[in-house]
């Protein structure tokens, strides 16, 4: 998420020793062309974007969030789906860092 948030800053003062850049050296050269022909920075910076949030998105299932959510405002009891408090906290809290780090 650094990367991504920190890159056009780093674009903008001709920054290209970043993640996004490595990246990019990579995937063009084994790539071949990206939806619009030749494989372009905006094609890795887009691809990392889509990884960051597939990730969120697991982390999410793993940790069980919907339902922890549903225990947490009394709408679940957390003994039925198998979920302990110590489960529940630890969700609520990768949801509190998750929205506030963006």
């Amino acid at each position: 998420m650094n990367d991504i948030l920190s890159f056009h800053k780093e674009q903008l003062v001709g920054d290209t020793a970043n993640y996004i850049h490595l990246q990019h050296q990579t995937w063009k050269g084994g790539r071949g062309s990206g939806p619009l022909g030749e494989w372009t920075l905006l094609d890795t910076f887009s691809r990392l974007c889509d990884e960051t949030r597939d990730a969120t998105i697991r982390a999410d299932k793993i940790l069980r969030l919907e339902e922890c959510e549903k225990i947490a405002a009394g709408e679940l009891h957390g003994a039925n789906v198998g979920l302990s408090s110590a489960d529940v906290a630890m969700a609520l809290q990768w949801r509190a860092f998750r929205d506030g780090y963006v």
